[in-house]
């Protein structure tokens, strides 16, 4: 093609390198050659050629934007370099294109090793700035002097220019250490800009800052309940710039220990930060969060509930029904009460296979929520006895029997031994067996029901019914 002399040729292959930019994208093309191919000819005698070269450069450039830039203009004469500036500027991006036509058979395999689905990997590789990160550098970020640590900041910032934004993540966990001190700067707008670089750091590695989120996502995530405007505003921006090169899941699963603070804006914009980010939800360990939703779920602020419920709903297909109530079973009676409330209304959208309880028989359903209920009847059954002893009257049993149970007042026996092992015979006396026996009433006689013996009463009492 460079050694052609027929416009009409020319023009053809740099159509063709158009069409494929639109059909492809920029994910299928090899763009470094593609670029080659349209610099070649913006210094071309013929104004159709030249306009035409910068329509494939400006078709690369909507699709991966200004990260591609640099090595647009790099060894372009500065007249040109101005014309096609220009023309860039009043591109219209389209980041999330995707293919019209896909490659098929061994050119889809042979594109997939080459790449591994970053456009970017074919047009330069990332630099090692880990010999400039040097010991004087990192002493001057911890530096006393406000100056001297904002000098430190700017030549990070210088290096990750030089380098276009295109980094190795080896060798930079004790620079990566040091930021994650300063972004507690007591100088806010300091700490701004400390926040700030560390997304940059995120973005200029790629995918490689994942070896890093341990170490800094969480400090910086406490940031977000700051009420500095400033702070805030560039944590939300850090955190997206860290999502987009780990991936979001990376970040969701570093969420968990921040919702279990007690911090009402921390938990606010957590929370509001994963609604808003939830189509990524399903790659994420939604596991690690069933805990801490159940915690904010509890939170004093209505607000927070309720975002709290979003989040819970949005987790249910995947984590499943079940999950959610394991972790509230050790929690109190009173809570216990309204989480379950709270998660039985949503539990039509958990999957079956979730590891709930749900059965088609429903006889069996029934015996499931009657222990669910037993630890609950047994707190009961300690609280009546402690206020017998001390001579009050307790209705605390009375209260969670069925409304159409009817307790005959009449007596009955049981035994001052173990209660295992016992039948009843008729309907207000019990035989045990072995051991001596003694008088008792039967509202005494029903509170000291085990778990089967209550499932075994319903169910004959709703037997009679029918």
């Amino acid at each position: 093609v460079y050694e052609s002399k027929s416009l009409s040729g020319i023009r053809n292959v740099l159509g063709l390198l158009i069409r494929m930019a639109e059909e492809h994208t920029a994910k299928l093309i090899p763009i470094k050659v593609v670029l080659e191919c349209a610099k070649h000819y913006l210094e071309h005698s013929n104004s159709q050629i030249r306009t035409v070269a910068i329509k494939v450069i400006s078709s690369i450039y909507s699709q991966l934007g200004e990260e591609v830039k640099p090595l647009v203009l790099a060894n372009v004469k500065e007249a040109v370099k101005k014309t096609l500036e220009t023309e860039l500027s009043s591109v219209k991006p389209q980041p999330s294109l995707e293919p019209k036509r896909k490659l098929k058979g061994t050119a889809e395999a042979e594109w997939k090793g080459k790449s591994k689905g970053d456009p970017m990997n074919s047009l330069a590789s990332r630099t090692n700035i880990a010999p400039l990160i040097t010991s004087k550098l990192i002493a001057d970020i911890t530096s006393t002097s406000m100056k001297t640590r904002q000098s430190a900041k700017e030549a990070i910032d210088k290096i990750l220019m030089n380098a276009n934004n295109r980094i190795l993540s080896t060798g930079l966990s004790s620079l990566m250490s040091t930021l994650k001190t300063r972004m507690n700067e007591p100088c806010k707008n300091l700490a701004k800009d400390f926040i700030a670089l560390v997304g940059n750091l995120a973005a200029a590695m790629g995918p490689g800052c994942k070896q890093y989120s341990k170490l800094i996502l969480q400090p910086m995530m406490f940031n977000l309940a700051d009420k500095q405007t400033g702070i805030h505003t560039e944590t939300l921006l850090a955190i997206d710039k860290f999502a987009e090169a780990a991936g979001h899941e990376v970040v969701f699963n570093n969420m968990g220990p921040l919702l279990e603070k007690d911090n009402p804006e921390l938990r606010t914009e957590v929370l509001s930060w994963i609604l808003k980010n939830k189509e990524h939800l399903d790659k994420a360990d939604a596991g690690s969060l069933v805990r801490p939703l159940v915690e904010a779920m509890q939170d004093r602020s209505k607000t927070i509930r309720s975002l709290a419920e979003q989040v819970v709903v949005e987790l249910l297909p995947s984590v499943g029904y079940q999950a959610f109530v394991d972790s509230i079973k050790d929690l109190k009676p009173a809570i216990k009460r309204s989480l379950e409330s709270l998660l039985e209304k949503h539990r039509s959208i958990a999957p079956k296979s979730s590891g709930t309880n749900m059965t088609s028989d429903p006889m069996e359903e029934m015996k499931a929520v009657i222990l669910s209920k037993c630890k609950d009847a047994d707190d009961a059954c300690e609280d009546k006895e402690a206020a017998a002893e001390a001579g009050k009257p307790s209705v605390g049993l009375a209260r969670q029997l069925p409304k159409d149970s009817k307790i005959p007042r009449r007596s009955g026996v049981v035994s001052s031994k173990n209660m295992r092992g016992a039948r009843h015979e008729g309907r207000g006396s019990m035989k045990v067996d072995g051991g001596s026996q003694i008088a008792v009433s039967y509202t005494h006689l029903r509170a000291h029901e085990t778990s089967l013996h209550l499932v075994c009463r319903l169910l004959l009492e709703k037997k009679k019914k029918k």
